[in-house]
């Protein structure tokens, strides 16, 4: 195999585990965040998949605004306004067995895991019901919908769709930097590359 050859596999490679992940399969390698745009941000619940009770706060903000087995599809709450690139942190709290998980890196959890799936496209959410999808349909253009996952480690289907809201007058940062342990293997794997082509020489 020639040496480009290498370079490409290691890149498809490394590709695939900084961007890769998605809902469902399995905990995200890397995350994106939610931030305002200078305008004030309006939250919209959006539906569920669930057995424990889940509640939404805003970091430093509103407590327990929406809840997600009692919030209706379409309500809203007025979060604030946030300056252009000015992070909006959500946090969600799992009732049923006392956990508590933020938006953005994985560092933020007690388990090391990202918990909360930032897009704006609702369809990369599964499992949600008609409704849930209708509603999201008919929200502007450049919505960014958040879905949380509320089990940690080994007892998560990490297919955040236990809690998920849209946020309105905002916007989400690209592909943020890949968690450390990405970094870690596309290092390796660079290690490997440039091992095999001095022992060619």
């Amino acid at each position: 195999m020639s040496l480009l050859r290498k370079i490409a596999l290691v890149g498809t490679i490394a590709g695939g585990l900084a961007f890769g992940s998605g809902a469902g399969a399995g905990p995200l390698a890397t995350f994106n965040t939610v931030s305002g745009n200078g305008s004030s941000a309006i939250a919209h619940f959006v539906g569920f998949s669930a057995g424990d009770t889940n509640t939404l706060s805003v970091v430093a903000g509103l407590s327990n605004f929406f809840v997600n087995k009692s919030t209706g599809i379409g309500e809203s709450r007025e979060l604030g306004v946030f300056g252009n690139g000015a992070e909006i942190q959500f946090a969600m709290t799992d009732l049923s067995v006392a956990n508590t998980f933020y938006s953005g890196a994985g560092s933020r959890n007690a388990d090391g895991n990202v918990h909360a799936f930032v897009t704006t496209n609702i369809q990369d959410i599964v499992g949600l019901s008609s409704a849930s999808y209708a509603f999201a349909a008919s929200l502007p253009s450049g919505t960014v919908f958040v879905g949380f996952e509320d089990r940690p480690g080994s007892q998560s289907d990490f297919d955040y769709n236990d809690l998920v809201f849209a946020v309105v007058n905002a916007r989400t940062l690209q592909l943020a930097v890949p968690e450390p342990t990405t970094l870690a293997l596309i290092g390796l794997a660079l290690v490997v590359l440039y091992r095999f082509r001095r022992k060619r020489r």
